[in-house]
C-alpha cells in the first residue's frame, strides 16, 4: 500500500517517467512486505521547486506507506529513488529531497485496512 509522489521541476517524458516508474517498482522492495503490486505512483513535472533560494533543478520525493518500516530501509530506499531520479533526470542528488510517512489508516477498494 505504498504511495509515491515525485515533483520535479523539469519536463517530463513518456520515456523518462516509464523510466522512474520501473525504478521505482523496483526499489520499494527495500520497505519489508512492501511490493509494486500495490505500489501507487504520481508524477508532477514543471513543479516550481525552491531550494537554499535558486529555482535549479530539483526534486521532492514523498513515500507513504501503511505500517511502519525500519530506518535501514528507509535509508536504502532513499539512496535508490534519489539515485534513478539523478541519473534519469540529471537533478543533482544533493537538490533531492525524500519524505517518508507512515499511517496505520489506509483504505482501498472501498475498505479499510
Amino acid at each position: 500500500m505504498p504511495y509515491i509522489s515525485t515533483q520535479v521541476s523539469c519536463p517530463l517524458t513518456h520515456d523518462t517517467e516509464q523510466s522512474l516508474k520501473t525504478a521505482f517498482g523496483e526499489a520499494i522492495a527495500c520497505l519489508p512486505g512492501k511490493t509494486e503490486e500495490y505500489l501507487m505512483l504520481s508524477f508532477t513535472e514543471r513543479a516550481r521547486l525552491w531550494f537554499g533560494g535558486s529555482d535549479a533543478p530539483a526534486a521532492m520525493i514523498e513515500v507513504s506507506v501503511f505500517g511502519s518500516f525500519p530506518h535501514a530501509a528507509a535509508g536504502e530506499l532513499t539512496a535508490r529513488l534519489t539515485s534513478a531520479v539523478s541519473d534519469t533526470l540529471f537533478i543533482p542528488r544533493d537538490r533531492i529531497y525524500v519524505k517518508f510517512s507512515s499511517t496505520s489508516e489506509w483504505g482501498w477498494g472501498g475498505e479499510m485496512f
